[in-house]
């Protein structure tokens, strides 16, 4: 094949490329979508945003805490059980506002939709924790035994019954 040939074959090439963006433009501006759509695939089109968290997080850094509060609701309105946006939201209420009962109920929220070991660790132990600050020792012992039940040969698990044991030298019951 010589130059010129190869030269008017990309030229043809190049002409069918243009008219097909043309033809993908003027379907997308008919139909309502883009042309990026025609590429995209179906999992694509249809995934939801993922929260951005930069927000509440500057607001924590700031100390306006009701305003975090606020903005991690916003959050949850969009994505109802984010595992993380419930968490750093019990970490707020806790150690922030000492507000226990929205801490443990956010704690069991995250619990209920953790992703990972980590997510559902960090909340029964949190939320042990909080019923050790009240004083509630045989609470604090049924949600570590859940991290026992869950991960049984786990480092975790061997961390969680020294907690179950300081528990019980404190009044608590092994049930």
């Amino acid at each position: 094949m010589g130059t010129g040939e190869l030269t008017g074959l990309l030229l043809i090439l190049g002409g069918i490329v243009l008219v097909a963006i043309i033809i993908g433009t003027y379907l997308g501006r008919v139909s309502g979508s883009g042309l990026t759509e025609l590429f995209m695939s179906t999992q694509a089109r249809f995934r939801k945003p993922q929260p951005v968290y930069s927000t509440p997080r500057a607001l924590v850094k700031q100390r306006q805490y009701k305003e975090a509060v606020e903005a991690y609701q916003e959050i949850l309105k969009e994505h109802k059980e984010d595992p993380t946006a419930l968490f750093e939201l019990a970490l707020l209420y806790d150690e922030k506002l000492r507000d226990y009962d929205n801490a443990l109920d956010c704690y069991s929220r995250a619990e209920q939709t953790a992703p990972d070991k980590d997510t559902l660790v960090g909340s029964l132990n949190r939320k042990a924790d909080i019923y050790v600050r009240l004083h509630h020792y045989d609470y604090a012992i049924f949600e570590l035994k859940k991290v026992i039940r869950k991960y049984p040969d786990s480092k975790a698990a061997r961390w969680t019954q020294e907690k179950i044991d300081l528990c019980i030298r404190q009044g608590g019951r092994d049930a």
